[in-house]
């Protein structure tokens, strides 16, 4: 489940870093993709620190209340993000990474069938495979599982930062332009499960709906499946 940020860092290949930074497409000077392993290792950090009070983080045991280390949920995040990268999805950052979100884009290479995946499936926490087969659930149901789409996988504000008024903007400045891009270039829906209630009124705001409520834990984390632009 978790390795060493050393370890994981030799995943990301150059070719990646390259398509990371040709697919964003983002023009504003204060956001860009997160180009390098620094980028993802602070990345990491924002995302480790974001999530650490969430049911979901707490019921996987990703959090430093369950008694890890706070380096070992970093370096959790940072294995997450490294094979997300390697496999075409997008960090995009903001104000020093303040905010940081993973864009899954409609080109996005799902993984196919493997005796190799069948053995490492059965290494996955049983928690972890009840949350996949939740997500997956949802989105064959509504048929996001063969329609292109861009799949917002995280978003987060680092709480460290969350008096620091430079900030204003960054979690906006990081998902605005991407659903710009759905509508005008892309012209697919924008997905995204939603693990909050203050989350969801944002994504409301945003002009996200809601198609269902979902749960794993029976029925103690609870998501919104969300679309934009359906």
């Amino acid at each position: 489940m978790f390795s060493s940020l050393k370890a994981t860092s030799q995943n990301v290949s150059k070719q990646s870093i390259q398509r990371l930074l040709t697919a964003a497409d983002i023009k504003q000077s204060i956001v860009s993709p997160a180009s390098t392993i620094y980028d993802i290792n602070k990345a990491s950090q924002t995302v480790a620190r974001a999530f650490n009070d969430l049911p979901v983080s707490l019921y996987l045991k990703t959090s430093t209340h369950k008694g890890l280390p706070q380096h070992e949920v970093e370096a959790h995040f940072f294995k997450t993000l490294t094979k997300y990268v390697s496999k075409g999805g997008i960090i995009i950052q903001s104000h020093d990474h303040a905010a940081v979100a993973l864009w899954l884009p409609p080109n996005f290479a799902k993984a196919q069938p493997s005796t190799d995946q069948e053995e490492e499936l059965e290494e996955i926490p049983p928690q972890f495979q009840e949350l996949g087969a939740c997500f997956a659930s949802a989105s064959k149901r509504n048929g996001f599982d063969e329609r292109p789409h861009w799949h917002l996988q995280f978003l987060a504000k680092d709480p460290l930062r969350s008096n620091d008024l430079t900030t204003k903007g960054a979690i906006s400045s990081i998902v605005k332009p991407i659903l710009q891009r759905a509508v005008e270039v892309d012209k697919v829906p924008v997905v995204l499960e939603s693990a909050g209630e203050k989350a969801t009124l944002v994504y409301k705001h945003w002009g996200f709906k809601t198609l269902e409520k979902l749960s794993i834990d029976e029925g103690r984390v609870t998501f919104d499946y969300m679309v934009y632009n359906d």
